[in-house]
């Protein structure tokens, strides 16, 4: 009766008489066990933490000794690595001899050959840059705070921090600062404003527009201190824009936009929805 081989199983012819031995059925049976050994051993040593043994020129085999895996073909000489198998996404990643194998690593090319872009720093974003090698650029872009509804005070001269503008600012950073403000009153009771920041700044400079429906005036001053009062003038309407440099020193704190009424009024002062603060 027929047996199997050892590792697929496949049928072997059973060997009866003694002719059958002499003629063909031990050649047979050897061979096809020494096949089955064959196809065994190279199913299963093409992946570990080397080059199987039985390699020859064009042999594929996968480094498993880290997540991604790593397809290689040897060349009779090297190992070339073709790309990247990652076992937790189960994607595949062309790599042209170049490996990423740090936390953020991207694969791009310069035009000729695939090249790695390393990861930026916290708070970048990748931008078009022809001028580069890669043709791309991790920079600061703008984070914009946006009032997304009115906020009104009454009977209110002290001044306090915006519920929206202001943000938290790391010591011995540099910050380039836009504040645009639309707000609304009676003339009676004229907004006031000031900005708020870090004690010791390096340096302070802003500049500040004031511009609204009074004649159409328009009042600009230069700040060089955070605690610099300034009252708008006489109206109903009004922007106040601002350009601000803050080199800070050694002290982390909040940048805020303060403000109140100049004179007590029972008629709302309103810093309007859509008003922003913007900084790099």
């Amino acid at each position: 009766m027929s047996t199997q081989t050892t590792n697929f199983g496949w049928n072997k012819p059973g060997v009866n008489s003694p002719t059958d031995q002499d003629i063909w059925g031990n050649q047979l049976n050897n061979n096809l066990d020494s096949q089955d050994t064959l196809i065994y051993t190279i199913s299963t040593s093409g992946i570990g933490t080397s080059r199987p043994s039985y390699s020859k020129n064009g042999t594929l085999w996968i480094n498993d000794t880290i997540n991604p895996w790593v397809l290689n073909v040897y060349d009779g000489f090297e190992d070339v690595p073709l790309g990247q198998i990652n076992t937790s996404t189960h994607q595949f990643t062309p790599a042209n001899g170049v490996m990423l194998v740090n936390k953020g690593d991207l694969l791009t090319s310069d035009g000729t050959e695939n090249s790695i872009l390393s990861v930026g720093s916290d708070g970048q974003f990748l931008a078009a840059n022809s001028t580069t090698t890669t043709g791309l650029q991790w920079v600061y872009a703008p984070t914009v705070i946006q009032k997304t509804a009115d906020q009104s005070i009454i009977s209110n001269t002290t001044l306090a921090n915006d519920n929206t503008l202001f943000f938290t600012m790391d010591a011995n950073a540099n910050y380039a600062i836009e504040l645009c403000v639309f707000y609304s009153s009676a003339s009676a009771q004229v907004i006031q404003f000031t900005f708020a920041g870090t004690s010791t700044p390096n340096n302070f400079f802003a500049n500040v527009n004031i511009s609204g429906n009074a004649n159409n005036t328009l009042i600009n001053s230069f700040f060089t201190a955070y605690t610099t009062i300034t009252t708008a003038p006489s109206q109903t309407n009004g922007i106040i824009k601002a350009w601000i440099l803050v080199q800070n020193g050694t002290n982390s704190g909040v940048f805020s936009f303060q403000w109140a009424q100049n004179t007590s009024s029972t008629t709302p002062l309103t810093v309007l929805g859509g008003s922003y603060l913007r900084y790099t």
